[in-house]
């Protein structure tokens, strides 16, 4: 993730129109300084023409103020929305690029807060701080230059006190950073801890433990308050020390000016003058020094992006679909923070066309075992191969393309239900129909008032779990993968339905499937080539050699291929 200046830079047309309003902001409030007080200058000469000469031109000024108010704030809106969109962009292409298993180091909601609170803070303390601090800058300039041409004592005075000014908040900076890091941490940990509550907020209800989620918002909100507190001590701090001295600055100015004037060096307006652009200097010193110390809290939140690795990826490719078989040899997998592996040594053959069903108790790695083969995960120690290619050396976008995997939670997106199907990929109408009649998603599309075109709930809340998994089953078809892993892709099925959606996946032409389930029953099994129990090896179950997962084939399998232990 580049720095604030980068996206400034790579958005240089948008920044280049902003910046000249800037500058036309800047310069119109120094002419109307100067043209005000020309217009007192002549007035104490009693110059009436004088007079209304430099009130027609402060006129003029005030106009040309006024419009390019509205061209300022237009330009940078347009111009941090952009910038917003290129950090959004930057964060979800990084996400996009990383692997399952650092995905998975941070929750859903943290990415949720990247993408929302800390980008509105990068718009807030550096982009909106950005065009302020540059404003000042240029006031700063246009004062000093417009000082010397009245008196070079005043320039050199105000260049003086400027140095003076910079240097005072330094020592206060490191505190603003600090707090303003703890600020989007706490940020973070509310949105994670409400979307958690409002997750489970049935189960909560059916539990009468609904106060949880008053509890959660009142505990983060604490947090919160006490991080933004401290970031408010942070720049309370900044914003007296920064004025104080802005005030005896303008002070010295004023007075030097006053001296000038009774020496008769100055004219009366000049002292007018002196005193307003005076103001307008230190007073944008004092702005420009707390916000270059804000802009400055931005870098670790950008850096703070760099958290999501993007590791390096193999790039071999496939040779093309499935020949031989994929195969698993002595395969061990332990999740984060577990006493002992879930998958330990486990070996399989999982033979092209055929079709398998993993069986097992709850836990015994049926779902880690096809989050393997999805390359979802990787194992830990053993060797995966694809008809012989070992898949540590494929690039993983080669291996998804011949795999496609449902789960028993399928994942629908709020979008309309075509969209869910499809993700954005061009299908043959055909196609979809043919899937839809395999999945019986007909028989649900029939019943939406809006067909294929009604958009679905946040997480299709506005579905039975029977037909989300359907739409799901569609999904897979449409990919057109020639190998189907199905954990659970079932289970919120009526029987009746179950058999009829088992039928017309087990037609399927030259698929190999891996069923992961709890409920097979023996109709099913005759249908397999092979049915494999994971887990605590059985007195009838055959222990792979070199492994000490169990394989128990189907005493009597179809004709075809068969799972079968490696030796």
């Amino acid at each position: 993730m580049t720095g604030l200046g980068a996206f400034l830079r790579r958005e240089w047309r948008l920044s280049l129109r902003a910046t000249a309003w800037v500058v036309a902001s800047a310069a119109l409030n120094v002419l109307y300084t100067v043209t005000s007080g020309n217009a007192l200058t002549q007035l104490s000469h009693r110059n009436a023409s004088g007079f209304l000469q430099a009130l027609g031109l402060t006129l003029l000024v005030l106009g040309g103020f006024a419009w390019q108010r509205y061209a300022t704030t237009v330009t940078q809106a347009q111009v941090n929305e952009q910038v917003a969109t290129d950090v959004r962009q930057g964060i979800a292409g990084r996400l996009a690029a990383t692997t399952p298993a650092v995905f998975h180091r941070h929750g859903v909601p943290t990415y949720l807060s990247w993408l929302t609170n800390d980008v509105s803070t990068i718009q807030e303390y550096g982009l909106e701080n950005f065009w302020l601090a540059l404003w000042q800058v240029l006031t700063v300039v246009m004062a000093t230059v417009t000082l010397w041409r009245y008196h070079y004592s005043l320039a050199l005075a105000a260049l003086v006190l400027t140095g003076l000014m910079l240097v005072a908040p330094r020592p206060l900076t490191p505190a603003m950073n600090r707090t303003n890091l703890a600020t989007t941490e706490a940020n973070s940990a509310l949105t994670t801890a409400l979307t958690d509550r409002l997750n489970g907020f049935d189960q909560l209800a059916l539990l009468n433990r609904s106060e949880q989620l008053t509890t959660a918002a009142t505990q983060q909100s604490q947090y919160l308050r006490k991080a933004r507190v401290a970031y408010a001590r942070a720049t309370g701090r900044l914003f007296a020390v920064t004025n104080g001295a802005s005030f005896l600055c303008q002070l010295a100015i004023l007075a030097l000016t006053g001296w000038l004037f009774l020496s008769h060096r100055v004219p009366l307006g000049t002292f007018v003058t002196a005193e307003t652009l005076s103001g307008s200097l230190f007073s944008s010193l004092t702005g420009l020094a707390a916000n270059v110390a804000e802009i400055k809290t931005v870098a670790p939140i950008l850096a703070k992006f760099t958290a999501v690795p993007v590791p390096p990826r193999p790039t071999a490719p496939l040779a093309g679909p499935l020949q031989h078989a994929l195969c698993l040899t002595n395969i061990h997998y332990t999740y984060p923070d577990a006493a002992t592996p879930v998958l330990a040594g486990v070996s399989y053959r999982f033979a092209a066309g055929g079709h398998y069903a993993i069986v097992g108790e709850s836990g015994s790695g049926k779902s880690t075992l096809l989050a393997v083969l999805a390359g979802l995960i990787e194992p830990q120690a053993g060797r995966y191969t694809f008809d012989d290619q070992d898949v540590a050396t494929v690039a993983p976008a080669a291996l998804r393309a011949q795999i496609a995997l449902v789960t028993q939670q399928p994942v629908l997106f709020n979008l309309t239900l075509r969209e869910n199907l499809t993700l954005g990929q061009p299908v043959a109408a055909a196609a979809l129909a043919k899937a839809m009649q395999d999945t019986g998603l007909d028989r649900v599309v029939a019943t939406l008032p809006k067909g294929l075109e009604t958009r679905l709930d946040l997480a299709g809340a506005n579905l039975s779990g029977g037909q989300k998994q359907r739409i799901a089953l569609t999904r897979a078809l449409l990919s057109d993968r020639p190998i189907l892993l199905l954990d659970e892709a079932l289970a919120n099925l009526d029987p009746a339905s179950t058999r009829q959606v088992e039928a017309a996946l087990l037609a399927l032409p030259n698929r190999t499937e891996i069923w992961v389930t709890h409920h097979l029953s023996p109709q099913t099994a005759a249908l397999m080539s092979s049915v494999i129990t994971v887990g605590k090896p059985r007195g009838d179950a055959a222990t792979p050699p070199g492994g000490e997962a169990s394989g128990r084939r189907n005493e009597s399998p179809a004709a075809g291929p068969i799972a079968e232990p490696l030796v």
